[in-house]
């Protein structure tokens, strides 16, 4: 995961720490941090183990000369790691009912159905049209 941040600042001690991080939305412990430099917006975090369709968050902690902290995470992120269901899905050549021979060389169609994602939902298609021998 990457975090990123517009850079931090203490007008009074100054930013002294700024520790980059990831946690599951709901809790208060990163599953995995690193101490980066001060002027430094980015940086990747691995090794996570994140769990699927769960939802997590990246933060940025500062502290302050005074030894003050303060976090910021952004508005979430949840995984997924499976691809679409098509245990039910179909294609189809042709508009209406199943073809098998096409007249025309420069276009073709199809119609499809049934695909599903219950983790994160369907993005876009994409269809294509090649030969098999």
């Amino acid at each position: 995961v990457i975090v990123h941040c517009n850079g931090v600042d203490d007008v009074g001690s100054g930013v002294t720490k700024v520790v980059a991080g990831v946690r599951r939305v709901g809790t208060t412990s990163f599953i995995q941090s690193k101490t980066i430099p001060v002027s430094q917006t980015s940086t990747l975090i691995n090794n996570l183990n994140l769990q699927p369709n769960t939802k997590y968050e990246s933060c940025i902690q500062a502290t302050n000369g005074a030894d003050i902290t303060n976090i910021l995470c952004s508005d979430g992120f949840v995984t997924d790691f499976t691809s679409p269901d098509i245990s039910v899905a179909k294609v189809i050549d042709g508009l209406g009912s199943d073809i098998d021979y096409w007249g025309q060389a420069s276009t073709g169609s199809c119609q499809w159905s049934g695909f599903a994602d219950t983790e994160s939902g369907l993005l876009n298609y994409i269809v294509s049209i090649g030969s098999c021998s």
